[in-house]
């Protein structure tokens, strides 16, 4: 005698028996991942920089910052020396992400605490030192472990990503896609 096994509710047949190469249509199983995929592949993120902790949005700002100043070293020509800093569109990073900059060989100020002056330049309101402006905007995670970061410095308007590596958030690529 054969027990005759319940039929498989995922599985909706169309035809009286399976072909190949046809295939059952799926209700469940494949039909999730398939629009998930879909949308990640149109630009959809579950992860916006909203929903990531304040502690890595800072850890992932500096690094962005650390960056900027490496590759535009502003004051090694003595065109300048203040570092002003500005995050999202144009507000000030947290005193404690500028704290972290307190050992840095030049100034690192708030974007606040600059003027510009006849000459497009930027100076420090109190000192009327000139410097540069690094930014960091948009952050939006690509995956558990990477995030793009929108950002500019110098003269550069560039995606950065970013790599959890450690427990440290590192660029890894640059890609530049404007100038200011």
């Amino acid at each position: 005698m054969t027990s005759r096994q319940p039929p498989n509710t995922r599985v909706q047949r169309t035809r009286s028996s399976a072909s190949p190469p046809h295939s059952p249509l799926t209700r469940s199983p494949l039909g999730r991942p398939i629009a998930l995929a879909l949308l990640l592949l149109l630009g959809f993120t579950p992860l916006q920089s909203a929903e990531l902790p304040p502690p890595a949005l800072e850890a992932i700002r500096e690094s962005v910052f650390r960056y900027e100043m490496k590759e535009c070293p502003w004051g090694e020509g003595g065109e300048g020396t203040v570092y002003f800093l500005s995050q999202g569109t144009n507000d000030d990073p947290s005193s404690e992400l500028l704290a972290r900059f307190s050992q840095e060989r030049f100034p690192v100020e708030p974007v606040s605490a600059s003027v510009r002056d006849s000459e497009g330049y930027f100076r420090d309101r109190s000192t009327g030192a000139r410097g540069s402006i690094y930014a960091v905007a948009e952050i939006r995670h690509v995956s558990a472990s990477e995030v793009e970061a929108h950002g500019s410095y110098c003269t550069n308007i560039a995606v950065f990503r970013l790599r959890l590596e450690k427990g440290q958030w590192r660029v890894v690529k640059e890609r530049r896609i404007g100038r200011s």
